[in-house]
C-alpha cells in the first residue's frame, strides 16, 4: 500500500511538472514572438537592431536640436555610444558624411554630457585628433558628429556648431 501512494505521488509531481514546463514553454514562445514582432515592425521602419537597441539613421538634415526632438519623437534619443563594438556597428553603417549623436557641452563649456545627462567616459571616446576644439568663433561649438574620415574607413567624434543642419542617428533600447 506504501508503495501504491508513493507510486500515486510521484505520478502527481510529475504531472505538475509537465503542467509548469509547458505553461513556461508557452510563455518563452509568446515572448519570442512579441519581440521578433518588434523587431520586425522597428527595422521594416529603418531601423537597425545591435545589442539591444535599435538605430534608426537618417536621411532628413536637422540641427542637433532637431535632431534630439526629432528622436525623441521617435520613443528615443540620439545615439549614445557607450561601447566600442556600439562605436563599430555605427562604422559599419557607413553614416555620410557627417551625423549628429548625442553628445555636447552646451550647458557648460568643456564638460561634455550625453543626451541622457551622464558625463562624458573618458575610458570610451574616439575624438579625431585635435578635437573638441571649440573652432567656430563666437557661435561655439558643442555638439558632437561623428564624421568619416578622408580614406572613409573610420568614424570619429567631432565637435559642432549646434545650428547645424545634418543628418542624424536615433537609438531607441529594446524594452524586453
Amino acid at each position: 500500500m506504501l508503495k501504491e501512494v508513493t507510486n500515486a505521488e510521484t505520478q502527481n509531481q510529475l504531472a505538475r511538472q509537465e503542467n509548469i514546463t509547458a505553461n513556461l514553454t508557452q510563455e518563452l514562445i509568446t515572448t519570442r514572438q512579441d519581440v521578433h514582432e518588434e523587431i520586425w515592425e522597428k527595422c521594416s521602419a529603418g531601423w537597425r537592431y545591435f545589442q539591444g537597441s535599435y538605430y534608426y539613421f537618417s536621411t532628413e538634415r536637422k540641427t542637433w536640436a532637431g535632431s534630439r526632438d526629432a528622436c525623441v519623437n521617435m520613443g528615443g534619443h540620439l545615439v549614445i555610444v557607450e561601447t566600442r563594438e556600439e562605436q563599430y556597428f555605427l562604422q559599419t553603417q557607413k553614416p555620410k558624411p557627417f551625423c549628429w549623436i548625442g553628445l555636447t557641452d552646451s550647458a557648460k563649456e568643456g564638460e561634455w554630457r550625453w543626451v541622457d545627462n551622464t558625463p562624458l567616459s573618458s575610458s570610451i571616446t574616439f575624438w579625431a585628433g585635435g578635437q573638441p576644439d571649440n573652432k567656430d568663433g563666437s557661435r561655439g561649438q558643442d555638439c558632437t558628429g561623428l564624421y568619416t574620415t578622408r580614406n572613409g574607413r573610420w568614424l570619429l567624434w567631432d565637435d559642432r556648431y549646434c545650428g547645424n543642419k545634418d543628418i542624424y542617428i536615433c537609438e531607441v533600447k529594446d524594452s524586453k
